[in-house]
């Protein structure tokens, strides 16, 4: 199976608590399994910039610029556009803008979209796995 990872699952590793279920999941894919969404990258990186300087931001930073060397980045391309203008017009089209893009990135490709907010994509179509369950 090849997933989509949602910023929350990206992102738990760096969090002072981690939760150990997302951590083993995480780190027992294969790593050729497991995307990236450039739109996830842009949401990180506005995350990290609104940051104040300090040591937080500068480990947040190297983080961020990582990730592309970790994971397979999925560009929101031609295949990914046409998805979703299929999800926004179509039924249960009430998702948030990022949501949704990010809902079509993995609609285009059939990948599996690994989120702890499952419940907010439910109506777009796409498959979901969360590794906090």
């Amino acid at each position: 199976m090849k997933y989509l990872l949602d910023t929350n699952v990206i992102t738990e590793p760096q969090r002072p608590q981690p939760d150990q279920r997302v951590l083993e999941w995480l780190f027992s894919q294969d790593q050729a399994t497991l995307f990236v969404s450039s739109l996830v990258l842009a949401e990180i990186w506005q995350g990290v910039l609104a940051l104040p300087q300090g040591a937080r931001r500068v480990r947040l930073e190297a983080f961020a610029r990582e990730l592309s060397g970790q994971y397979r980045v999925l560009n929101f391309d031609e295949r990914a556009a046409r998805a979703w203008c299929e999800l926004v017009t179509g039924p249960g089209h009430d998702l948030p803008l990022f949501d949704s893009l990010l809902a079509a990135a993995a609609l285009s490709r059939g990948l599996v979209l690994a989120t702890r907010n499952d419940a907010d994509f439910r109506k777009s179509g796409v498959k979901l796995f969360n590794p906090w369950t």
